[in-house]
């Protein structure tokens, strides 16, 4: 839910809106490394802002015009919804973060987890005539990392790149995710042992005998609906 102070609202009401929009990428190295994310945080602003003691704390880096971020679509219900990130001008020496996945040869060694299923979270801010932030930015959009492209400038012996993000909502991943368990007793109970007893039945409290007849129909042909 977003809230609108005074001052916000003033400057909606205006007949100039200043604004930007505050990007943090948080990289999380599921393998191997020491769990803790990595947040990279920018904005379209002409002017670095650093946020303290809120949950979007952090120093975000004014890249202005090498930053362009999709429109977000507004309802009142939950939809799905993607939004697009794209930097310009990304340094050669750089991009090597962006495709390395897996360990390195960086001295020490260091895990990369890559862009891919990050979490993108947006915030939009309103400048007053000064271009001073107008009360604390609002959050606009969260979702993931679905897929990115870069491109390509060479000029002589430099490259530069362009990376464009694509980013999906929650409920988009949620729709788009297949889920399931296996029928098998010892996938069901996380190879916990039923540890039977003379008449066949469980005796370990912890074993969930639920599936233990499925094995018996495997392969069978069932004529569902006709009279046994």
């Amino acid at each position: 839910m977003t809230y609108f102070t005074t001052g916000i609202d003033q400057s909606l009401a205006s007949a100039k809106i200043t604004d930007a929009e505050f990007v943090r990428v948080t990289v999380y190295n599921p393998i191997g490394g020491t769990n803790i994310p990595i947040s990279y945080c920018l904005s379209n602003s002409y002017k670095t802002e650093t946020f303290n003691g809120n949950d979007f704390s952090g120093t975000y880096k004014a890249l202005g015009g090498l930053v362009n971020i999709s429109g977000h679509q507004r309802d009142l219900s939950a939809t799905a919804f993607d939004t697009q990130i794209t930097l310009i001008g990304i340094d050669q020496t750089q991009i090597k973060n962006i495709l390395e996945v897996g360990w390195n040869g960086d001295i020490p060694p260091s895990y990369h987890a890559g862009l891919k299923g990050s979490k993108i979270e947006i915030w939009r801010g309103f400048y007053d005539a000064n271009y001073n932030l107008i009360d604390i930015p609002q959050l606009r959009y969260t979702g993931i990392t679905t897929s990115y492209h870069i491109s390509e400038d060479r000029q002589g012996q430099i490259d530069t790149f362009t990376l464009t993000i694509q980013c999906s909502s929650y409920k988009t991943v949620l729709e788009n995710r297949f889920s399931g368990r296996h029928t098998n007793g010892a996938s069901w109970n996380n190879n916990v042992l039923p540890l039977y007893d003379t008449n066949g039945n469980p005796t370990n409290t912890n074993y969930d005998s639920s599936m233990d007849r499925v094995q018996a129909i495997h392969d069978t042909t069932f004529n569902f609906g006709l009279p046994v």
